[in-house]
């Protein structure tokens, strides 16, 4: 017989509630958990810093209204969000404590089956509106009032075809855009009442096992219920429903070899997208759907909890495609069957054997079941023991912008995952590679020692990077002063001169890795030249032999010792117009395949 203080409601597993100010006494603490469950109760005192929000409730005259639901709700509105309500006393005064906090504050006698229009502060018709109140530490907030309006009452009486009442009848109560807004019971007279609303255009359905779902005025289907209007404070009374029996639809879910698929779920629809009544495939894929209003349905099977794609009545993709299923009142349509096809996610990219540079943008692709409209990419460095996370939700279009992530592997696999659906996922056939974002090996240089004058010659180089990426630096002079830069994608390059005399092009190489926004280099390469010349011949072999070698060593030194002679300008490899000691320390450097100072 005591008076509630204080209460807490909300989807959340934890609730916290708050007193203030308690006089000495014994105090009752009441749990509605749910049967079969276990919770854990504790009891603390103290000072919390706490704050509160006073106010005062009253009715269009002003008289204070008693035992009306203050409820309170962070800012957002949210129903996991509520930490409880207060209900008024008997002149209407209320008093919430709580920790510090914006709350928002909604006066709902509905609650408590008084017939005030709910509201929110300050006079607000919804959370999206209402006004925030600030909680503060050690305060109190007063004059958080409400002034509520006498609201329309709605009520009827369900029975039976035979005119015999019907209890336990759930009554909801819908806006003009089909949106539930509350709901009543009948008693064992069959009657109800929908209390406190505002005017406006409502719409009523009737459900109760084992009789035909109906919506006011014995119609079948929401989009052809009658609206039933309200005045302001208007009692409007013989909302009445007389139920029928149910039709029933039965049939079986199979595979493409037959065998029966469970856990699929099968809803009956009306034509108009209303979701009625379901039922579960069981391991022989059998189901049956009760409670069903005589007329044309379509059934859609829900095949999201299987590894097999949903569809609609006969193989249809879509509602407005599905074949219509007729029912008759009090009997059963056999024969409702569906044949589903397995979902399926291949992996194109990658397949395994790739080697992916870290820090570089790839695409993972995929093929995926169109009835699939969400995936998760995940990937593994350790072959699949463990998974670590790209994208926990993204399009079904089979393409994703991926940045390769450091940390090498030799041991890398891709994961797309249905997010409806775990069991339904593709993974890489084979691992693949991710190489570390790093400078390169630095490559050999190789390069003919002459090329006639007009035609092609191909440098060489091994160690090529994971990109194949080259920078190739072509100079006339040994210290590459002002060389000209080619940039290669290949182990190869192929040049072509055309001079009036011989001309040495010196040449080096050197690969790079673009990875995390910038360009890794390898060191340079050996250094090769080119003797470019218009009769093709190699201003080195000095003998005319068609070789390079010792002998034209021999002859350039006999030849500064007077004792050997060369042809008129022969010998000057340097191009300073002089025979001298520096042009043997080139053809040495030559012999030696060094060009270095």
């Amino acid at each position: 017989e005591g008076r509630v203080l204080f209460g807490a409601f909300s989807s959340s597993a934890r609730e916290t509630g708050y007193l203030a100010e308690l006089a000495a006494g014994w105090y009752f603490i009441f749990i509605n958990y749910g049967e079969g469950n276990r919770y854990t109760l504790t009891v603390s005192t103290g000072d919390f810093n706490l704050g509160s929000i006073r106010g005062r409730v009253t009715d269009e005259s002003g008289a204070g209204i008693g035992n009306l639901w203050v409820m309170f709700y962070a800012p957002s509105g949210a129903w996991d969000t509520a930490p409880g309500y207060v209900p008024t006393d008997e002149n209407g005064d209320y008093r919430f404590s709580h920790l510090p906090g914006d709350y928002k504050i909604q006066f709902d006698g509905r609650q408590t089956l008084l017939n005030y229009i709910q509201e929110w502060y300050d006079d607000q018709p919804s959370a999206e509106t209402a006004e925030v109140v600030p909680l503060l530490a050690g305060q109190d907030t007063v004059g958080i009032d409400a002034q509520l309006e006498g609201g329309a009452i709605i009520s009827g009486r369900v029975t039976d075809g035979a005119g015999t009442p019907l209890s336990l009848v759930k009554v909801n109560l819908f806006d003009a855009d089909y949106q539930s807004l509350r709901g009543a019971w009948t008693g064992s007279d069959g009657a109800y009442s929908l209390l406190g609303w505002p005017p406006g255009d409502y719409y009523i359905r009737f459900r109760k096992d084992g009789f035909a779902f109906e919506w006011y005025n014995d119609r079948p289907d929401r989009a052809l219920a009658d609206p039933v209007t309200v005045g302001q404070g208007q009692v409007v009374e013989g909302i009445d429903a007389a139920l029928e029996a149910p039709g029933f639809i039965h049939g079986r879910v199979t595979d493409g070899s037959r065998q029966g698929v469970a856990g699929v779920l099968v809803w009956a629809y009306t034509q108009s997208g209303e979701q009625l009544w379901g039922g579960l495939t069981d391991a022989e894929g059998v189901y049956g759907i009760n409670n069903l209003p005589a007329g044309e349905l379509k059934v859609f099977f829900d095949a999201s909890q299987t590894t097999y794609a949903s569809e609609w009545y006969q193989d249809q993709v879509s509602f407005e495609e599905a074949n219509l299923v007729a029912v008759a009142e009090g009997a059963l349509t056999d024969g409702i069957n569906a044949v589903l096809t397995m979902r399926v996610i291949e992996l194109g990219a990658p397949v395994g054997g790739e080697s992916w540079l870290a820090g570089t943008g790839q695409v993972i692709r995929w093929t995926g079941a169109a009835s699939i409209a969400l995936v998760r990419i995940d990937y593994s460095v350790d072959g699949g023991d463990t998974w670590i996370p790209v994208a926990g939700e993204t399009s079904n279009d089979g393409a994703f912008e991926w940045t390769v992530p450091d940390g090498p592997t030799d041991d890398a696999l891709v994961k797309i995952t249905d997010t409806t659906n775990a069991a339904v996922s593709g993974v890489s056939p084979a691992v693949f590679a991710i190489a570390p974002c790093e400078s390169p090996v630095v490559p050999v240089l190789q390069a003919p020692p002459v090329a006639p004058s007009g035609e092609m010659y191909v440098l060489e180089w091994d160690g090529p990077n994971l990109l194949n990426t080259f920078e190739v630096q072509e100079s006339l002079d040994l210290d590459f002063a002002t060389p000209t830069l080619l940039f290669i994608g290949g182990a190869s390059c192929t040049l072509g001169k055309v001079v009036a005399a011989d001309t040495v092009y010196f040449y080096r190489v050197r690969g790079y890795l673009t990875c995390h926004g910038s360009r890794h280099y390898s060191a340079w390469s050996n250094v090769r030249h080119v003797v470019v010349s218009p009769d093709g011949t190699d201003p080195y072999d000095l003998d005319g032999d068609g070789t390079v070698d010792l002998a034209d060593y021999l002859l350039m030194a006999g030849c500064l010792a007077d004792s050997a002679s060369l042809l008129p300008g022969q010998g000057d490899l340097t191009g300073d117009y002089s025979l001298s000691v520096l042009d043997l320390v080139y053809l040495r450097g030559y012999l030696e395949g060094l060009f270095k100072r």
